[in-house]
């Protein structure tokens, strides 16, 4: 979900005095120029990074539909009803609201007392600081900015596996995704109405690739709104979060859900115990 390790990165935030909830300084940014119909953003320098044609692979392997040679282009076609993809993000945002996506959803995770475990997952390895740094080096490197993320996915890999792996799973990858949501309802976004859709996808094409790499669940539970309801808290739910309850199964017809043949043997269960009591 975070990439981390210590590597230096081309977007490192300025220090902060908070520990719960830093605001590093942004990076200055080029601004945007207003261009015709069907011609590319080409105001920022755009170039692959060491994730990019990787997740731009794994992103055309999900998305066979996708033309292939969009995959050739980091600008986005100033045409918004044009589709955008996620290597051309940083030709519409650059630098500083990525960033800002990252700062806002580590704040909201720095901030998270209702679910600790997650936060203690991020606080045991690092400062906050280094978290928005390398979050934002992996997503400034995939969406088109150029080589931000140094080490690329085996880096990422890496430390998915050995610094974060207990919170590789699905309550992991749920609540994480519950603040990054939250964090894109409070960002700049800018102008562009495909943004928030591009971001989503792009999202969903990492998480999907997590789940398969670490063999969990995504669906509902990832990608809808957080339900605490969905979750029960064992023993060990204050380091690796609480478990996924099972979902409820009629032992008649096995399905899952509520039980039509249980609600309505209780249902004649009420009935008769109304008719049979005295008037």
């Amino acid at each position: 979900m975070g990439p981390g390790c210590s590597t230096s990165s081309t977007a490192t935030p300025s220090k902060h005095t908070s520990e719960r909830a830093p605001i590093p300084a942004a990076v200055p940014q080029t601004s945007g120029q207003q261009l015709g119909p069907q011609m590319r953003l080409a105001s920022r320098t755009c170039s692959m990074g060491y994730v990019t044609r990787s997740a731009i692979s794994h992103f055309l392997e999900m998305h066979p539909e996708a033309p292939k040679d969009e995959a050739l282009s980091l600008h986005a076609n100033s045409d918004t009803s044009q589709s955008l993809y996620f290597w051309q993000l940083y030709s519409v945002l650059g630098t500083d609201r990525i960033v800002k996506i990252v700062q806002n959803l580590y704040a909201r995770i720095a901030a998270d007392d209702e679910e600790p475990w997650l936060r203690n997952a991020f606080t045991r390895l690092s400062d906050w600081e280094h978290h928005v740094a390398t979050q934002a080096a992996f997503w400034l490197d995939a969406m088109g900015r150029g080589k931000s993320y140094h080490g690329g996915e085996y880096r990422l890999h890496f430390h998915h596996q050995h610094n974060a792996c207990h919170v590789m799973t699905q309550v992991g990858a749920a609540r994480w995704m519950h603040h990054m949501r939250h964090a894109l309802d409070e960002s700049d976004l800018g102008s562009d109405p495909r943004v928030r859709g591009t971001i989503d996808a792009f999202l969903h094409a990492r998480m999907e690739k997590y789940a398969g790499e670490f063999g969990f669940q995504t669906g509902d539970r990832v990608y809808k709104s957080w339900c605490s309801d969905e979750w029960v808290r064992t023993g060990s739910w204050r380091e690796a979060g609480p478990e996924p309850c099972e979902p409820k199964q009629c032992p008649v017809t096995g399905q899952v859900g509520d039980c039509e043949v249980r609600a309505r043997q209780t249902s004649e269960q009420s009935t008769s115990s109304g008719s049979d009591s005295p008037s």
